[in-house]
């Protein structure tokens, strides 16, 4: 009992003290209230998960642990943003959403399970493909941003041509 109390009020009071974690900088002291922010958090809600029983705790314990996976991957994107931060949070999104989609397969049929896995699967797979897509589509874009734009050299004169003479003008 007493842990859930003392969680709660570790909650709050980085809560406090916390600034907006979108914020462009983000301090290592600010990170390190976050992440523990995301442990706590993590904690209480798995004491809550004990409550069910079987199958409905691990379909909870999957969401919480899902939880807490998207919510670091988040934090280290807010912390250092970047194309591979930002896959990094895609995939893990990808995985939480397998995770429970596993675990509530297993409450169904043998037929209905092996389709339920097999589309759980597929749908990680895409999600990941398309989120390694993204990140090529950021390098690429990144690269041509950096490109220098070349103009014909002309002595700082536009050129015109018109049939065979070539006009410079000043």
């Amino acid at each position: 009992m007493h842990k859930k109390y003392l969680a709660a009020v570790t909650i709050a009071l980085g809560l406090l003290f916390l600034v907006d974690a979108n914020a462009e900088s983000m301090t290592k002291h600010q990170y390190n209230v976050e992440d523990k922010i995301i442990e706590s958090t993590r904690n209480v809600e798995m004491e809550k998960c004990k409550a069910h029983s079987e199958n409905a705790n691990h379909i909870c314990e999957a969401k919480v642990e899902g939880k807490r996976n998207v919510a670091e991957a988040e934090l280290k994107s807010n912390f250092k943003p970047s194309t591979k931060s930002r896959y990094t949070l895609a995939e893990a999104k990808a995985n939480a959403a397998y995770e429970v989609t596993i675990e509530k397969c297993d409450d169904k049929t043998s037929t209905e399970k092996d389709r339920c896995v097999d589309n759980a699967k597929a749908t990680k797979k895409v999600e990941i493909d398309v989120a390694k897509a993204h990140m090529k589509v950021s390098e690429v874009d990144s690269h041509l941003i950096n490109l220098p734009f070349q103009r014909p050299n002309t002595g700082g004169h536009r050129a015109i041509q018109y049939g065979q003479h070539k006009y410079i003008s000043i």
